[in-house]
């Protein structure tokens, strides 16, 4: 009966070294397919800031060009406005509209 106490210990001990061992591989797969997750995750961030950084150079020749066609037709609209006004000369000086 001595024995007994003991023994029943020992293969307590053991049941509860084997629980703890198979929790460790648990929680070891559990952080390796965390770990790849992550990392997933980190090249994902990694695209999106490139694809931020070519939107923003695009944005910035789009921006450029804006302001180009903004100044054409600002020389335009002058162009025609001057057009328009010779047209009006023409016009009263060759008796086609009354002054």
């Amino acid at each position: 009966m001595a024995d007994e106490p003991e023994n029943l210990t020992l293969r307590l001990l053991r049941e509860m070294r084997e629980e703890n061992a198979s929790f460790r591989e648990e929680v070891k797969a559990r952080f390796d397919k965390s770990d790849a997750a992550i990392a997933e995750l980190q090249g994902a961030v990694t695209e999106l800031q490139v694809a931020v950084a070519a939107t923003r150079a695009d944005m910035g020749i789009v921006k450029a060009d804006v302001a180009s066609l903004k100044e054409s037709a600002q020389i335009i609209e002058h162009d025609i406005s001057g057009i328009k006004m010779r047209v009006e000369r023409i016009e009263r000086h060759t008796g086609l509209v009354k002054a």
